[in-house]
């Protein structure tokens, strides 16, 4: 199993974007479909290694009127939900991740940046399931970002399953679920 990082997910008006991004390895599945505002069939993607893939989703007029509720799914549990309302404070807000070893463990992390180029809040990442610590707070100043990073590998046996949220935007929030793989034999989640 490949890593799939999710590169960006963000309001353009009366679209949204979504990304992806496939490392070395495998040819990868992934499809996306709407959870609410639309009845449509899941929209099928195959992403090359080392590839990319890329999509716009329109939430204007008669489309949710600026109301948005995506999910990407993947492979091994890979999951991704962009909730929001691209006319609220949220549209300013955003989080992104991405796997690298996290130097104090030597393993594999998943990371969130979160960005602001609105007026400032806070962030909150909250753990579904896999930990029983947090939920984790961050000050994201107007125009600012804030990273951090979650040692699956080393502490859940690479599952994670976190939602993120903003205090700016209660329809707004993002949930990340995966296994980050390593290549050594793990346990199912």
């Amino acid at each position: 199993m490949t890593p799939i990082s999710r590169r960006g997910f963000v309001g353009l008006g009366a679209t949204v974007a979504a990304g992806m991004a496939v490392g070395a390895g495998a040819r990868t599945a992934t499809a996306a479909r709407t959870t609410a505002y639309r009845d449509t069939t899941p929209w099928q993607y195959t992403v090359d290694p080392g590839g990319t893939a890329s999509d716009y989703f329109n939430i204007g007029s008669g489309y949710g009127d600026g109301k948005y509720d995506l999910t990407m799914v993947g492979p091994n549990r890979f999951l991704r939900r962009f909730q929001g309302d691209a006319t609220k404070a949220g549209k300013s807000a955003e989080v992104s991740t991405r796997y690298a070893v996290e130097p104090g463990t030597g393993r594999l992390a998943v990371y969130f940046t979160m960005t602001n180029s609105g007026s400032g809040g806070v962030f909150t990442i909250t753990s579904n399931h896999y930990r029983a610590d947090g939920p984790w707070t961050y000050q994201v100043a107007a125009g600012g970002s804030a990273e951090d990073f979650f040692n699956a590998v080393a502490y859940q046996g690479g599952w994670y399953d976190f939602t993120v949220t903003v205090d700016s935007d209660a329809s707004w929030s993002r949930r990340f679920t995966g296994h980050l793989e390593t290549g050594a034999a793990s346990v199912s989640g």
